[in-house]
This record gives structure tokens, sequence and C-alpha cells, in this order.
């Protein structure tokens, strides 16, 4: 079974742009988060929480 990340690696390998719409729709999901996993996925943020000094 193809899944989204694979099915989008592989519109990427062929330097084609995703409908986006139709592969939310076929994978039942926002089409901004296809959106996202198409142009990579996001780096997660070393931000200190203001409660650290807290703790």
């Amino acid at each position: 079974m193809i899944t989204l990340l694979s099915e989008l690696h592989l519109f990427r390998g062929l330097n084609m742009k995703p409908n986006f719409e139709e592969l939310a729709r076929k994978y039942n999901c926002d089409y901004r988060t296809v959106k996202k996993y198409y142009k990579g996925r996001p780096k997660k943020r070393n931000k200190p929480s203001k409660l650290d000094i807290y703790f």
C-alpha cells in the first residue's frame, strides 16, 4: 500500500507538482498537511519554555 509520504516522494522524483486537494481527499487529511509534507517535514523548534525557570 502506498502511503502519503511515498506518493509525495514519487511526485518529487518526477519533478511534478501534485494536486494537494486530491491527495488530501484520498488520504483523509487537510490539504495544508499534504502541502507541508511535500515541502518537507517541519523542524522542531528548540525554544525553552517560560516555565523552565521554576522547575
